[in-house]
Parts: C-alpha cells; structure tokens; sequence
C-alpha cells in the first residue's frame, strides 16, 4: 500500500503524521500491525514530485469484543506496544482487526496519531493513561470488559506505583474530560 503526499495551499501538511506512523511501525516490527518499507520519491513530470510512504496491509475484520480471552489479547498488544514504548492515541474499536478469526488474534492498523518515546518518561506515562481512556471510551469495550481489560494490562505491565499513579491520574483526567464534554452536548 502506498500514501501519496502532494501538498496544496491550505491544506494540512501529512508528512509528519506519515514520519509518526514510520517510526512507530519500525519500532514495532514484529507484532500484528503493518510493515513500513519507507518514503520514495516519484516524479511525476519535469518539475512535479510526489513522496509516497510505503507500507504493507494488514488484512482482517472488523472485531467484536466477545469472550475475555479477545479482552486479554487486546491487552497483550496494548501492553506490547508500551513495552516497545509506542503509545498509539487513537485506540478507536475500528483500528483493531481480527487477523485470523479461528484464532481471534488482533492487530492494529492506524498509527498515524501514535507516539514513539525513547524512554519511560512521565510525558509517555501521561499519554499511556489518556490511551487507555481512550480505550474505554471509543474501543467498543463494555464496562466490565474495560474492567477486564484493565486487570489483564497490570498483569502485563512492570510499572513502579509511581508509574502507575501517572496513568491513573491521567485516565481520570481524560474520562472526566469527556464526561464533561458529554454533560455540555446534553445541555445544549
């Protein structure tokens, strides 16, 4: 698969957005999500050029969240791209797929908001919480699944209590955020 840039006035610039997709994708080589190949230069005519990032596709379906080991999968991966120190930001329920639905596996396929750190840091920290909000808000998951899920990921995970408190403060902050945002809709 290939995404074609070619910037028009007024329009936003995606380059950065592909570099961030780039370097999570290398970083997380190995895991069920798409391979980067890079950026290629084209010419299209003698002083037209296009750059297209290159990367593979990852086929599958659309998940549903049915049994507790689809919850534990979907904390395997979350927790494994955490560990590589990537944190995606956009852990909507349409970016998971199932890979293989006699196994159920699950990958992921939109990095275009993901983060990559270079240590574990309170900023990644801080950002790891407001995912996991993300998740339990926009990831299709019902309450006791999102419980579910939250258990199996602190199982996964070696965060130190302080470490911890970080993302606990912040999914706070990001859930009560929406909430209010959602009390503001309701009112007008």
């Amino acid at each position: 698969m290939a995404k074609r840039y070619c910037h028009f006035p007024g329009r936003k610039d995606y380059r950065k957005v592909w570099q961030r997709e780039h370097r999570a994708l290398v970083r997380l080589r190995g895991l069920n999500v798409p391979q980067s190949a890079g950026f290629i230069t084209v010419q299209h005519s003698a002083n037209v050029t296009g750059i297209l990032h290159v990367r593979s596709l990852l086929p599958g379906s659309g998940v549903q969240w049915r049994s507790n080991s689809d919850i534990e999968r979907l904390a395997d991966l979350l927790s494994s791209f955490h560990s590589r120190l990537v944190v995606t930001l956009d852990p909507q329920k349409e970016n998971f797929i199932f890979t293989s639905l006699r196994d159920r596996d699950i990958g992921f396929i939109d990095f275009g908001r993901a983060r990559v750190f270079h240590s574990r840091n309170p900023l990644m920290l801080f950002n790891i919480g407001k995912e996991l909000a993300k998740l339990g808000i926009e990831g299709g998951l019902t309450e006791p699944q999102f419980a579910a899920f939250i258990g199996h990921y602190d199982k996964k995970t070696t965060y130190s209590r302080g470490q911890k408190a970080i993302i606990s403060a912040s999914m706070r902050y990001w859930q009560r955020r929406h909430n209010r945002r959602l009390k503001q809709t309701k009112n007008h």
